[in-house]
């Protein structure tokens, strides 16, 4: 939801302030929210925090195949910029959040996009109650060294627990850690330019485990892409070993440039260009564990963001591009048991298992009009954007391609009035969904009759999956806020409500409908 006050002519300076709007402050200038944290410096004022509690309550059958039909998200959240003094300025988050969801199935990861294989469940019956609990934290400084030089670092940490309650058990459990460091120089009146390193390593461990009836048989699909792969019974040695906690790691490494143009102080071009390089595997390394999957990625990241002050009102107009090539294949091993006892593991080889390519677009333009002291007093928002995905899943001799395009557009407007020491705001948004593409295009790199292909394909869950991601979709999104400002101290109190319907056409494998209920209480200072 897009922050925004409308204030009175009748206010006073001070009490104009005090109702400035953190989200305006942050997305207004382009640097404070690049990847080079020596953008804070940008910083307008001398301080704007917020510290909230929220409630989010889902219900609907018109989800993923790995997504809840009856779940809830509860949590807390705080963000705050500092500018200590004319050279130094800090930014800090933290958040928690508590999420609960029944009926859950599918995936056994935390995000099934994010690694280039997943682990899923292979009956619909092994489906039940998921509970995920996060912790997030991020710190960063921006600082003057040197004349027009500035430097700047961040860090972000996140801690997520993640298990099944109902047999076959899973818990995973996530360590995300990002760091950049950067600097920022001056050139000339109209040019800025900075230079930002990213590195990411995360960690994700599964463990499958069984509670109470340990004679019932439970099987997975060891998912190489597309929903085709190889049918694994748990309890045998393989992906899913009994009690073993085997680690999906994936490491970044990337540069990025920032480039901003101001022919004066009203108008901005700022530019940012990413390149990251990604490696991972999935298992432990050492001579006596097995290395299953290794994969790297390359990925090329464009931002760009124009924006326009005239009189009291901020035009931005935002792009985003995205390309990812990403590979995964499978190692060939054995075992050797040497005549002491000791068993290493031996690599003989890799066969390809997965070539994807995931590209993706938005275009936004938002209009902050009646802007007074770091406050909008109408917003409105439009945006489009598209992602599509194109793969080759290989499980020799079989192959499948997959492709998946989606388009999206919105609208959103958002009106905010103060009444002396009370503001009211009412947002209201709409949105069409859709996409195309081929669900499977299967097919065998030998006819042979000795060559047998061990792939299974499960099919019901591709099925799902293409028909949420491309079938035509309306949302619409209605939501009210009421703040109140406390004169002593100049602290806004506020509690947000929010109401989002989403209605899809032409589905067959799951609901047509979703609907989401948020609930925000929180202060501004």
């Amino acid at each position: 939801m897009v922050g925004g006050v409308l204030c009175s002519v009748n206010l006073t300076a001070q009490k104009q302030n005090a109702w400035f709007d953190f989200g305006y402050i942050k997305k207004s200038n382009a640097w404070l929210t690049s990847e080079n944290a020596a953008g804070l410096s940008n910083l307008n004022v001398d301080k704007a925090s917020f510290a909230e509690v929220y409630f989010n309550k889902n219900d609907g059958h018109f989800i993923n195949y790995y997504q809840s039909n009856n779940s809830y998200l509860f949590g807390g959240l705080t963000e705050s910029f500092f500018r200590l003094n004319n050279k130094i300025v800090f930014y800090g988050k933290m958040d928690y959040s508590k999420f609960d969801g029944k009926n859950m199935g599918g995936s056994a990861s935390i995000n099934p996009y994010y690694n280039p294989f997943d682990i899923v469940e292979y009956a619909d019956s092994t489906a039940g109650k998921k509970e995920m609990e996060s912790y997030h934290l991020t710190g960063a400084i921006s600082s003057y060294t040197w004349h027009d030089l500035l430097m700047g670092l961040k860090i972000d940490y996140n801690t997520v627990s993640y298990f099944k309650t109902k047999d076959l058990r899973h818990t995973n459990d996530l360590l995300d850690l990002t760091v950049t460091a950067g600097f920022r120089y001056k050139f000339g009146k109209s040019v800025d330019a900075g230079l930002n390193y990213f590195y990411r390593r995360t960690t994700e461990g599964i463990t499958f485990s069984m509670a109470g009836n340990t004679e019932q048989q439970f099987n997975s699909l060891i998912n190489f892409g597309a929903f085709i792969g190889r049918q694994e019974r748990f309890g045998e040695s393989g992906y899913t070993t009994s009690g073993d906690n085997k680690p999906f790691f994936n490491e970044f490494h990337g540069l990025s440039l920032q480039v901003d143009i101001f022919p004066d102080r009203k108008i901005h071009l700022f530019n940012e260009f990413g390149i990251k390089r990604r490696t991972g595997y999935f298992g432990k390394r050492s001579s006596v564990s097995i290395v299953y999957t290794e994969h790297e990625a390359n990925i090329l990241q464009y931002r760009g963001v124009i924006s326009s002050e005239t009189g009291n009102s901020l035009h931005q107009l935002k792009i985003n591009l995205e390309h990812e090539i990403l590979e995964n294949s499978e190692n060939a091993f054995r075992k050797e048991t040497s005549t002491g006892g000791n068993t290493t593991i031996i690599y003989y080889g890799q066969n390809k298992m997965l070539d994807r390519t995931n590209t993706s677009a938005s275009l936004e333009y938002t209009g902050n009009f009646g802007v007074n002291g770091n406050n909008p007093g109408w917003v409105i928002r439009a945006n489009a954007s598209y992602a599509g995905r194109d793969q080759t899943t290989v499980v020799y001799p079989a192959f499948r391609n997959q492709t998946i395009n989606q388009f999206a557009v919105e609208v959103a407007v958002k009106r905010n009035i103060i009444r002396k020491n009370n503001m009211y705001s009412l947002y209201l948004g709409s949105g069409y969904g859709s996409g195309s593409g081929t669900d499977k295009v299967d097919g065998k790199y030998s006819s042979s009759s000795d060559s047998q292909s061990l792939a299974v394909s499960l099919d019901r869950y591709l099925y799902r999956e293409y028909e949420y991601l491309t079938a035509p979709r309306i949302n619409s999104t209605t939501g009210f806020r009421y703040t109140r400002l406390l004169l002593t101290n100049n602290i806004k109190i506020y509690c947000d409500l929010s109401y989002n319907f989403t209605k899809a056409f032409s589905v067959s494998y799951i609901g047509d409908t979703f609907t989401r209920l948020s609930l925000k209480v929180g202060c501004t200072f």
